[in-house]
């Protein structure tokens, strides 16, 4: 997603009653989440969606819920795009925009902690901006990539001290029921969250179908492979993820006029609502820059409206108070099937006749 920073939304509908459907959705499927986070002054929605989405697999494994540390995975991400902008010669992305597969890589190398053990948070500060960490990150890589500073054999450590001068120190042990564990210790037999159980996939036809490739975005930094699939199989995987009783990380643009989260609705014009949205339309939009990398959500379930038309229920990350449905929104499946880049699923949902089809890189 684009680095877009979200402060609590303050807006005028009474939060006094709060709704749990916007008007006539009647809710079908609705799986279990922990409460709505806030990301605060950060582009991080990449990293609150996709532990939401964690938390909820412990949810659906029967676990007691842990609340995740958003930060821990950030610390990490942000002193691996530090390290490639300097390796790279400046040639690389350096901002706070990142996708849900770098929460699984992160996840990999260095595990999970609990919020508790890792805030991310120092002396009395209540809420996240990274405002002048990236300013200082990006000062000091500027700085060496420009030979202005000294590019010594510890530079890298350079880049982690600037990091938990912001954040705190790495979380190298957490505290489980009173007991010590390693990070990954903790990813593994407690959250039992196995990174590689995991896919994501997009639908554009500007690479063959059925194989898996970068997707073009800024923030796909990492240069990570999708499953690419056509548009009624990538839909059809969404669904029965849900169906299943799994939940789905959604990437997507959210810079569109129907996007309106204070309304809990993101709809299309009402023209496009009632026509089918084809491959080529999702192609025009990614090719023509309308359909852009903005932000990532996590679908937590469903709903109808009186028609029948589908309405995927999905989490956002600005706070629960940033709207009159506890920070949710809806997305009208006209929605989704256009404004998707891409969706992080368990490979479980997706039918074998489609992973047979899946080409190796």
């Amino acid at each position: 997603m684009k680095t877009i920073l979200f402060s609590i939304l303050l807006l005028n509908a009474s939060l006094a009653a709060l709704c749990q459907l916007p008007a006539k959705l009647k809710l079908v499927k609705d799986l279990a989440a922990t409460s709505v986070k806030n990301q605060c002054r950060t582009g991080t929605c990449w990293d609150f969606a996709t532990i939401s989405f964690i938390e909820s697999e412990m949810l659906r494994q029967g676990k007691a819920p842990v609340g995740l540390s958003e930060m821990h995975i950030v610390r990490y991400t942000y002193e691996q795009k530090a390290k490639d902008f300097v390796r790279f010669e400046g040639k690389a992305n350096l901002d706070e925009g990142g996708q849900a597969h770098d929460v699984l890589n992160v996840v990999r190398t260095h595990g999970l902690a609990p919020r508790a053990d890792y805030t991310g948070l120092l002396g009395k500060s209540t809420e996240y901006d990274h405002t002048d960490l990236l300013g200082s990150l990006v000062k000091l890589t500027n700085k060496i990539v420009k030979g202005e500073r000294k590019r010594t054999s510890k530079w890298a450590d350079t880049l982690s001290t600037v990091i938990e001068s912001y954040l705190g120190k790495a979380c190298d042990s957490v505290t489980v029921e009173g007991k010590k564990l390693t990070p990954m210790d903790f990813a593994q037999k407690v959250v039992a969250f196995d990174p590689d159980q995991y896919v994501e996939i997009t639908s554009f036809n500007h690479h063959p179908f059925y194989s898996r490739f970068a997707i073009e975005i800024p923030d796909n930094w990492s240069h990570d492979l999708y499953w690419n699939l056509p548009l009624d199989d990538m839909m059809a995987v969404l669904d029965r993820s849900l169906d299943m009783g799994y939940t789905v990380c959604w990437d997507g643009d959210v810079s569109e006029r129907g996007f309106e989260h204070n309304k809990g609705l993101a709809k299309l014009p009402d023209d496009q609502e009632s026509t089918e949205i084809t491959q080529k339309m999702r192609q025009d939009g990614f090719e023509d820059g309308s359909t852009t990398d903005d932000h990532l959500m996590h679908i937590t379930g469903y709903a109808t409206d009186e028609n029948g038309r589908r309405y995927y229920k999905t989490k956002n990350s600005w706070s629960e108070k940033s709207n009159s449905y506890s920070g949710y929104v809806y997305l009208s499946a006209a929605y989704v099937r256009l404004k998707t880049i891409a969706i992080l699923v368990h490979k479980e949902v997706v039918p074998e006749e489609l992973k047979a089809k899946i080409k190796q890189p």
